[in-house]
């Protein structure tokens, strides 16, 4: 599988930063200043760029550490500094090696899921099961070696209604998570659907011209009246068919078809840009993917 663009993995070095506990937020600009930091061997001059926390050998200086009150150990040659986060080994690279250290890269999760029916996309829920209650039970069916700290990091990208089942991300890469799901990146999200009306050649016609030049979804209780165009259609049947969008509006489909005079009796996500659902993977199994699974090579 690659998928995704590279650019999409990318996350802001003040991110990264505080990911290791080095500062906050707050503090970020200060720490920059005040610091050497270096990225494969390049000074970093530019406080607003993003890296691949995952891939880069990032070094600092070993005060930075020390500053924070982080204990210093020589138990092995290779000099090596632990933190109650992390280890960071010192990098033979630099002139003044035993100034400087290299961050141990920090994998983020990417986890795909079969959403099951009846299971909202939210943390918390009186009245329904939760896919992260799902993703718990499913991880652990699979004895999946996550901590809780790394399941709280967990975040879907997008949501899916309570009735809607099949693809969901989720990810503890931020940056990647609004990359997906921004419209300006343009990926496109693909649904099979089944409709209550069957319709002849002619009106699937009718219906794939109209959805692909433009219609307008009237106005729901938690959505305004909207335009919307280039929605793709593939007829599978008189009434089942796949469905192709880019944008993100409340309740698209079911409002689309709801505009033509029909009814969207079931709807299950089969893919996100590239990357398809495994016809193997069962309703609320997960499996997990690393980032060479989905960056395009």
């Amino acid at each position: 599988m690659s998928f995704f663009d590279e650019e999409g993995f990318l996350e802001p070095l003040s991110k990264i930063l505080i990911s290791y506990g080095l500062c906050s937020e707050r503090s970020f600009s200060t720490f920059f200043k005040n610091h050497n930091i270096f990225a494969d061997d390049k000074l970093l001059t530019d406080k607003k760029c993003f890296l691949d926390r995952e891939t880069t050998k990032i070094v600092i200086e070993k005060k930075c550490l020390e500053n924070f009150g982080c204990e210093v150990t020589t138990a092995i040659p290779a000099e090596q500094v632990c933190t109650s986060r992390e280890t960071a080994a010192l990098s033979k690279d630099y002139p003044k090696a035993k100034d400087y250290i290299v961050l141990s890269p920090k994998s983020h999760l990417y986890i795909l899921m079969n959403k099951p029916k009846n299971c909202v996309c939210s943390r918390v829920s009186d009245k329904s099961q939760t896919v992260y209650e799902v993703l718990e039970l499913a991880l652990s069916k699979i004895g999946a070696n996550i901590s809780q700290e790394q399941l709280k990091s967990l975040s879907s990208l997008g949501r899916l209604d309570k009735d809607t089942t099949g693809l969901l991300l989720f990810s503890t890469n931020g940056s990647f998570n609004h990359y997906v799901t921004d419209e300006k990146n343009k990926i496109p999200k693909t649904y099979y659907v089944k409709l209550k009306k069957s319709l002849t050649k002619t009106q699937q016609i009718e219906y794939k011209k109209k959805l692909e030049d433009g219609i307008w979804l009237e106005a729901e209780k938690k959505a305004k009246k909207v335009f919307v165009k280039n929605q793709k259609v593939q007829w599978e049947s008189e009434n089942t068919c796949f469905f192709t969008i880019e944008q993100g509006i409340f309740h698209q489909i079911r409002r689309s078809f709801l505009s033509l005079g029909n009814e969207v009796l079931e709807l299950h996500r089969v893919k996100i840009g590239d990357l398809e659902i495994p016809l193997d993977l069962k309703f609320g199994d997960v499996k997990i993917l690393l980032k060479k699974d989905i960056v395009k090579k």
